[in-house]
Parts: structure tokens; C-alpha cells; sequence
């Protein structure tokens, strides 16, 4: 399957994905808004979620996907051995993680909020709601597995849709389970865990992520059935076999690179929440919608690449060739192409965006005003988050998994740096402001990286791509901006339409700019491919 087609159906299931994701975070600002409880349930669930991140999300999976993808391609067998040793290795190591995660959590708790500005009130719901919600650190552990098998067999929409069970368990969280405990529930739990209407969300959270590994796992259900079978027969084995050592060994270092990320991540909350817990809702709200561009486009260019690239890779002892070097040009374009509309689009609308899809029940005008300048200072990281994606897989496929470490933890005193000036001057917009720009500085030197693996850049190709990108998004922002101007009537007073619901009018303006910015940019990708809208047509359905 081509890079194209591959990252196609990774974003067409990442779209369903995040659909239901924007209508999850809707439903749970208009339930609990911007309250304690919320806070206390973002900080609990920031705690499992990253070490996902930083083990199972991204270096889990990607080390798993290069390993299995060169195994399978050799010796079958030997792959399926591998997934079934894998998942029972990270499946009792993650129940032993939780385990002290459970008993540990009132110190990690104390560590991500400053309990001086918080209050103990917050601490104690927090506490309480990140033990519910540790073993979800168990359930994406496996999934990560199981998607790098999907991803090798080509089922990337099957990997990239399964989040849809578990926004909808969210949802049923708060409009079910949540007023269920809070009539039903006793007064042991608003005691020894949490307020029963957030517990009641907790809850739907977990299921939720149960259901997602449920809904990975279908496609595999043979491998998995035939592995487990044969282990059946065989009796317990030792799974710390050599495969299982490679993956763990290429696993290391990026997970120590990702702990630096998630370093980054407690710093920030740490001060989100010295201006408020309010503040803690409008970074992470803000941080979603930037993480949906990203999500749709750089991490599904980035699945798709790593086991083409791993491949184009095996056969010449880690040098890029001619094929390996298209692949990667390819990749950072096809990102290029993706990301910078969207940083455009954000740019130029983001006030409307959070409006349209936020501002309802208890997230009021001013909780949208607040989430809609973070998402400014957010939108700057757009594209260089989006390439980190990429860049990420690279490393993988060359194994140069210990340079992203170096680099990332390089990174962490530039970003405690720029939070501390930043966040005395503008309040918890400065957080976002910081993470752009750290954001944009880690990318210099993992592009710098790849210098001296063989790779050969089309370079009058590339500068060309730039030129036709800097064209389409100054034309897109400019035609953006005159749907906003007072010499553009019809749009200029579209909050006349005082009869329409808020999120209809926000939307109906998104719309118009969402057209504007995608004909802009097919007209600067239809002048660097030098091509006809049904030329372009036609080499899409061919690959």
C-alpha cells in the first residue's frame, strides 16, 4: 500500500475518531465547564495518560512496528511469536506500573499542581480520580501493540477509528453514569475517591478505553487466536526472547526522550495551575483543537511511513538509497502540504472555532475568550509539531533512537525557561506561547540529525514546494480575512442572524473560510505539481 493511499485511510479513521473526540469535549465542558472537578479530572487523567505517551503511544509502538514489520517479512512465525510474547511481557509489566501508580498517585498528584494556588480540595479529587484511572495505562499498552500489527497488515483505518468507543464512553461518563452515581452512589464515594458526578465520568473513561482494545483487537482475532492456542499447547514461555530484547533496546531510548516530553508537560501544568484551576481547562481545551490537525495528518504520515521506510531501509544496512530518500522527501512534504492549512485556518479563525465548538452549557463567553487566545499562541506549533511526528519515525527506521533522547532532554530547560518569564507576563497564555516556541527549537537539531545517512534531497523540488506553500497561504489568509472585513457585507454581519443557535452562525463563517483556505491551497499544490485538476485527480487514484 502506498505512503498516499496508507495515510489516507489513517486519517479518514483518525477524522471519525476526532469527530467524536470534539463531540466528547463539547459534552464534557457544557456538563462540568470550567469547575474544580474538571480540573481535578484533566490533572488525574494527564497522570497515566502520560506514560502512555511516553511508552506506549509512541516509542512502545513505533520499536514494536520496526521490529515486527522486518520479522514479518522473513519469517511469519517468528512475527506472530513475537505479538503474543509482546503483549504478555507489556501486559504484566504495565498491571505491576499500575499497581505503584495507585499507591503513588498522591505524590505525582502533588507534583503537577501547586497546592498553594489549588487549594486541597482539588488535590484530594485528583488524587482520587487518578487511581480509577491508572489501569487505562494497561489498556493502551496493548492497544499500542496491536495497532503496530495493524499498521504492518494495512488496517490503518481500524487502528485509527478505534478511539471512537472510547469517546463514546466518555459521553455516556458524564450524561449517564455520572447523575447515576449522584442519586444511586453512597457517600463512600465522594468521601475516599471523589465527587460522584466526576466518578461517575472516571468510570466511563475506563470502560472506554476497554472497549477501544476490544475494537483493536478484532481484526487480529486469528493471529491472536492461533498464538494463544499454540501457548495453550506449548505451556508458559519465557517472553524475553531476542525479538522481544531488539524492540526493547530501540524502545529505550525514546521513551527516555518522550519522558522528557512529559517532563515539559508536568512543568506546565505545574504553572497552569498557579493561575487558576480555570486556566488548567482553557490550556488543555485550547491544546485539543491544536492536537487535531496533528493527529489527522502528522501522526498518520508518520504510522504509514515507518514500516514503507523500515523496508526501503533493511536491505541496504541503515544508508538511505535513492528510494528511501524519495520516501522520506515525500513524507515531509505530504506534512508540509497538510499542516500548513491547517496553521492558517487556526490563525486566522481560531476565537470562532472555539465558539462554535465549545462555548455551551457551563463554558460561558469568557471561559471561550480565555481557550481561544491559548489557541493563538497554540496555532505556532502547528507545523513543527506535525514534522516532530515524522522526524520521530526517521529515527526509528535508521535506529538513531539515542540522538531524540539528547535532544529532548536539551530542550526541557529552554522550556522551564520560557514558562517562567512567560507566565508572569501573560497569565496562562504564556504556557502556550512556551510550547511553541520549544516546540519549533527541538526541530532544528533532529532535522540536523539525519545529516550523513545517505539521503539526497530534491532541493530546486523542495524550495519550489516552499514557494508555492508561502503563495496559497498568504492567498488563504488574506481571503480569509476579507470574509471578517466591513467591505464584505453579507459575512461582515452574520450575528445578525439572531434566530440561529451561536454554534450554527460560528459555523456557518468556518465554513465559508474552510473552502476559501482549501481552494487556495489546491491552487498552490496544482502550480508545484504543474498540473490540472483532473491530472491531479487521476495519479490519486492511482496510488
Amino acid at each position: 500500500m502506498s505512503l498516499a493511499r496508507s495515510s489516507l485511510w489513517f486519517a479518514a479513521g483518525t477524522l471519525l475518531s476526532r469527530l467524536t473526540g470534539l463531540f466528547r469535549d463539547r459534552t464534557l465542558l457544557s456538563v462540568f465547564g470550567t469547575s474544580e472537578m474538571m480540573s481535578g479530572f484533566i490533572i488525574a487523567f494527564r497522570i497515566p495518560n502520560m506514560l502512555r505517551e511516553m511508552l506506549a503511544e509512541g516509542a512502545l509502538g513505533s520499536s514494536f512496528t520496526k521490529v515486527y514489520s522486518g520479522l514479518d517479512s522473513q519469517d511469519p512465525e517468528r512475527a506472530k511469536r513475537l505479538l503474543i510474547d509482546s503483549l504478555i511481557l507489556v501486559g504484566l509489566s504495565s498491571i505491576f506500573i499500575c499497581a505503584i501508580g495507585i499507591l503513588a498517585a498522591p505524590m505525582m498528584v502533588r507534583l503537577m499542581t501547586s497546592e498553594a494556588d489549588s487549594g486541597q480540595s482539588l488535590i484530594m479529587t485528583a488524587t482520587g480520580l487518578t487511581r480509577i484511572l491508572f489501569p487505562f495505562l494497561t489498556f493502551m499498552s496493548l492497544g499500542a501493540i496491536i495497532s503496530g500489527a495493524l499498521h504492518k497488515k494495512g488496517s490503518f483505518f481500524v487502528s485509527s477509528s478505534s478511539p471512537v468507543f472510547f469517546n463514546m464512553m466518555n459521553i455516556t461518563g458524564a450524561l449517564y453514569f455520572s447523575p447515576l452515581l449522584e442519586t444511586y452512589g453512597g457517600d463512600w464515594i465522594a468521601r475516599w475517591i471523589a465527587p460522584k458526578t466526576i466518578t461517575g465520568l472516571a468510570i466511563g473513561v475506563l470502560l472506554g478505553g476497554l472497549g477501544q482494545l476490544i475494537a483493536q483487537s478484532y481484526d487480529l482475532r486469528q493471529d491472536l487466536y492461533q498464538g494463544f492456542l499454540n501457548l495453550k499447547k506449548t505451556g508458559f514461555r519465557n517472553p524475553w526472547t531476542p525479538d522481544v530484547k531488539h524492540m526493547l533496546l530501540l524502545m529505550a531510548p525514546m521513551a527516555l526522550a518522550a519522558g522528557g516530553g512529559q517532563i515539559k508537560t508536568v512543568v506546565n501544568n505545574y504553572f497552569a495551575t498557579t493561575q487558576g484551576p480555570s486556566a488548567v481547562v482553557w490550556l488543555d481545551s485550547a491544546f485539543r483543537l491544536l492536537h487535531l490537525p496533528v493527529g489527522l495528518f502528522g501522526i498518520a504520515i508518520s504510522a504509514a511511513v515507518l514500516p514503507s521506510l523500515s523496508r526501503a531501509l533493511a536491505s541496504t544496512g541503515g544508508i538511505a538509497n535513492q528510494s528511501a530518500s524519495q520516501e522520506i522527501q515525500k513524507a515531509v512534504e505530504m506534512v508540509l502540504w497538510l499542516m500548513t492549512p491547517c496553521f492558517v485556518f487556526l490563525l486566522v479563525n481560531h476565537q470562532d472555532l472555539v465558539a462554535c465548538l465549545y462555548q455551551s452549557g457551563k463554558f460561558g463567553v469568557e471561559d471561550s475568550y480565555q481557550t481561544s487566545r491559548a489557541l493563538f499562541a497554540y496555532s505556532f506549533a502547528t507545523i513543527s509539531y506535525g514534522l516532530s511526528r515524522v522526524m520521530t519515525s526517521f529515527y526509528f527506521a535508521f535506529e538513531r533512537t539515542k540522538f531524540a533522547f539528547f535532544v529532548s532532554f536539551g530542550n526541557i530547560s529552554l522550556n522551564l525557561l520560557a514558562n517562567w518569564i512567560m507566565v508572569d507576563r501573560f497569565g496562562h497564555v504564556g504556557l502556550a506561547w512556551g510550547y511553541s516556541l520549544t516546540q519549533g527549537v527541538s526541530l532544528v537539531p533532529m532535522i540536523w540529525g539525519m545529516t550523513g545517512r545517505g539521503i539526497q534531497i530534491d532541493r530546486r523540488k523542495f524550495l519550489r514546494c516552499l514557494c508555492s506553500l508561502a503563495f496559497a497561504a498568504a492567498f488563504g489568509g488574506l481571503g480569509m480575512g476579507f470574509l471578517r472585513s466591513e467591505w464584505f457585507v453579507p459575512l461582515a454581519h452574520y450575528e445578525g442572524f439572531a434566530g440561529l443557535p451561536l454554534w450554527l452562525q460560528k459555523g456557518f463563517l468556518l465554513c465559508c473560510s474552510s473552502l476559501i483556505c482549501c481552494l487556495s491551497f489546491a491552487g498552490g499544490l496544482l502550480i508545484y505539481l504543474k498540473k490540472n485538476p483532473y491530472q491531479l485527480f487521476q495519479s490519486l487514484r492511482s496510488n
